[in-house]
Order: C-alpha cells, then sequence, then structure tokens
C-alpha cells in the first residue's frame, strides 16, 4: 500500500524539493502528517465534494487537485492539495459527520467511520497551521 505524507509549503517549488530519495517532507523540516491509504486524487475529491458540498467532478476539475510538482514516473512524487479543501479542513466544519458521510463511498468503504475521524483531524489541524502561515497543503506519495 502507498504512503502518503501531506505537508505544508508556501509554494510548488518549495514543495518541489521533497524529491525522491529525499527521505520524504518530515525529514527536510516541512510539517508532515503521515498517512496511509488515503490518495489525494480520489479519496480528498471526495471528501472535498462532501465538505463543500460541491460536485466530484467540479472538484477533480480544479487546477490544483492532485497537480503534480515533481515527475511522477519516480517511486516517491509530490501532488498539489486544493486550497479549497484546506480551508474546508482548517474550518473544523463537523469532522465526525463528514467522516461517516465519507465511509460511506464507495472509495472508502469498510474503512471505520472512527479511524477516518481521527485522520481528519490531523489534516485538519495541519490546515489550520497552514493557513496561518499562508502556506498550501501537499501530498508525498511514495509507491
Amino acid at each position: 500500500m502507498p504512503f502518503m505524507d501531506y505537508f505544508t509549503a508556501p509554494d510548488d517549488a518549495d514543495a518541489a524539493r521533497v524529491l525522491p530519495g529525499s527521505g520524504g517532507p518530515a525529514a527536510l523540516g516541512f510539517d508532515t502528517v503521515p498517512v496511509k491509504g488515503i490518495d489525494p486524487a480520489v479519496n480528498l475529491g471526495t471528501l472535498e465534494a462532501i465538505l463543500t458540498g460541491r460536485s466530484y467532478e467540479e472538484v477533480s476539475a480544479a487546477s490544483r487537485q492532485c497537480r503534480p510538482v515533481t515527475g511522477t514516473d519516480a517511486e516517491a512524487f509530490v501532488v498539489t492539495v486544493t486550497d479549497t479543501l484546506r480551508d474546508a479542513l482548517a474550518a473544523g466544519e463537523p469532522l465526525q459527520r463528514a467522516a461517516g458521510a465519507w465511509a460511506a463511498t464507495e472509495e472508502m468503504a469498510g474503512a471505520d467511520p472512527a479511524l477516518l475521524a481521527g485522520a481528519l483531524e490531523e489534516l485538519a489541524a495541519l490546515a489550520r497551521r497552514a493557513l496561518d502561515r499562508g502556506h498550501h497543503l501537499y501530498c508525498w506519495w511514495a509507491l
């Protein structure tokens, strides 16, 4: 199962420093939350749709939705997370309710809502720190 480390950075150029062989964002001092099995494309796209009320199609068409900032042909790469999701997570909407709705989706079938709520709390805290610093969210995806 791939590893996904979500982290904050001021911009795409800084986030791109997390290249294969760098040890990941935490090794380079980025504010990081490690998450296993929650991919930034489909899973976070679905979450953003739940939190914002936008359609999944609208979310997936956003310019920063899982856009690569490093090459994707390596064993690890970095992609963007939308500012809309960052802001929705930082707002602290009822995450327990969102976790339940998220667990009921086809993509997250079988996931424990309590475990998803815990992951959402960690991601929400990361999003608040990013927003406070004027940073964006990114995902380091290691295969």
